[in-house]
């Protein structure tokens, strides 16, 4: 742990997931962000666009909650949803919402990939996350029956 003030407890996990949270947020609005509306035609990927801007505000909410939930229990209940929206949100560009038909686009070439990988790490981190918790309050549940 490296922050341990009375019940505050924040491990490295917690930090990551709250820092690449916040960069696929930020990310989708400016590196890998898809190509702006032009005149009267909204083309698919503009909507695909919105709603990974919302999915990312929603992974950094959660990510700040699980940063100052003291309880276990609740930080792995954070984690699972952290892991089910990250999976969900890796469909949406070319899966659930298509993206435009040319592969020079910007839809195509950054934010699929982008999100793709974000999605992945906080999915990675969300899993280790469950695992560290799990493992702590296993070794606590076995110190108390064997004392």
């Amino acid at each position: 742990m490296i922050i341990n003030k009375s019940k505050v407890k924040i491990s490295i996990t917690d930090l990551l997931l709250t820092v690449v949270s916040a960069i696929m947020l930020i990310g989708s609005y400016t590196w890998f962000a898809v190509c702006e509306v032009k005149g009267d035609t909204i083309m698919s990927c503009h909507w695909a666009g919105e709603i990974i801007k919302v999915m990312s505000l929603l992974m950094l909410v959660l990510s700040v909650i699980h940063l100052f939930i003291p309880e276990m229990h609740f930080k792995c209940g954070v984690s699972l949803s952290l892991l089910g929206i990250s999976a969900v949100t890796l469909f949406i560009p070319g899966g659930i919402i298509d993206l435009c038909k040319m592969e020079e686009m910007t839809c195509r070439s950054n934010t699929r990939m982008w999100t793709l990988i974000h999605c992945c790490i906080i999915g990675i981190l969300a899993i280790a996350d469950i695992l560290i918790y799990l493992a702590i309050a296993s070794a606590e549940k076995h110190r108390r029956v064997s004392r």
